[in-house]
């Protein structure tokens, strides 16, 4: 299975022009940082390697505010750990998140801790604390 079949099956629930993903900027990514892409009926094998960050290739703040969102909205509610807030910055980033929402006791941007593990998404995703 390429790579261009895998954004194809991906994108398909968003296959209007509302909600399309950028699909090709998700492949391009894809191909870059995966070392084996393997396919049979049992399994999925995918081997990554770990990227500098300068290595990411990430586009820059301006373009992702300005990019096509993913129509998901994150709420999180009273999650102390301050990596897995950042962990999921991160992963709101990867996926072209529209929002994140923190409530209670969430920790919220900037803290180190936070920033450690977002990797700069808490600059490029937008987010509300309430």
């Amino acid at each position: 299975m390429s790579m261009e079949v895998l954004a194809e099956e991906i994108e398909e629930p968003f296959n209007n022009d509302e909600n399309d993903l950028p699909m090709e900027l998700i492949a391009q990514n894809i191909e870059k940082n995966v070392i084996v892409f393997s396919v049979n009926p049992k399994k999925i094998i995918i081997l990554v390697q770990k990227l500098k960050l300068e290595e990411l290739g990430r586009i820059d703040v301006e373009t992702f505010k300005q990019s096509s969102k993913t129509p998901l909205v994150i709420v999180l509610d009273n999650v102390r750990s301050m990596h897995n807030v950042g962990a999921v910055f991160r992963t709101a980033d990867a996926f072209f998140g529209r929002k994140i929402l923190l409530c209670g006791i969430t920790p919220q941007p900037p803290h180190r801790e936070i920033h450690k593990a977002a990797l700069g998404a808490t600059e490029s995703v937008d987010w509300a604390y309430f």
